[in-house]
């Protein structure tokens, strides 16, 4: 979601917000939906999604990369032919795929939008005896409560589940 867009769809609950109060103070009923406008502030309280890198910074990096390379390959006397794989190693190094943020139930409990076809997410339950322990575990987002012990959250898609070789789908 651009900063643009985040701004203006705050912009745009602000004023939903304000319709709201002033049509229930003449009328007395509470137009829109009232779990629409909670989605809606949940939504633009979640994190920003990474933006991606312009043309501009890869022709930048890919330069500053092979005046590196050559300059290792002239005083190591490395293979220039391994340029390919430094390149893509400096790369993932450089721009790898980011890391999702935990979201604490404090916060915000995780939506429909948040689990998989079965109504799971990624909760983290930490055990009385070892609290630093990072264990998740896939489970119905029912229980992303702290009455469970359950302190963050992530969506379903987060972590990635392993897959058994040759089994049904």
């Amino acid at each position: 979601m651009t900063d643009t867009f985040r701004a203006l769809c705050a912009e745009l609950l602000s004023e939903i917000q304000a319709l709201r109060r002033a049509v229930a103070d003449e009328v007395g009923c509470s137009s829109p939906e009232a779990s629409v406008i909670a989605r809606a502030r949940a939504a633009l309280e979640v994190q920003p999604e990474p933006q991606g890198v312009s043309d501009e910074e890869i022709r930048l990096f890919v330069e500053k990369t092979r005046t590196d390379w050559i300059k290792a390959v002239t005083q190591k006397g490395l293979d220039p032919d391994d340029f390919d794989v430094v390149l893509a190693r400096a790369a993932l190094a450089r721009w790898g795929t980011p890391t999702a943020q935990p979201v604490p139930v404090s916060e915000r409990l995780p939506g429909p939008e948040d689990c998989d076809a079965e109504g799971l997410c990624w909760l983290h339950q930490p055990h009385p005896a070892t609290p630093e322990t990072h264990e998740w575990r896939l489970m119905p987002a029912r229980y992303a409560s702290t009455i469970y012990g359950t302190t963050h959250w992530l969506p379903h898609h987060a972590l990635p589940v392993p897959e058994v070789e040759g089994a049904d789908a």
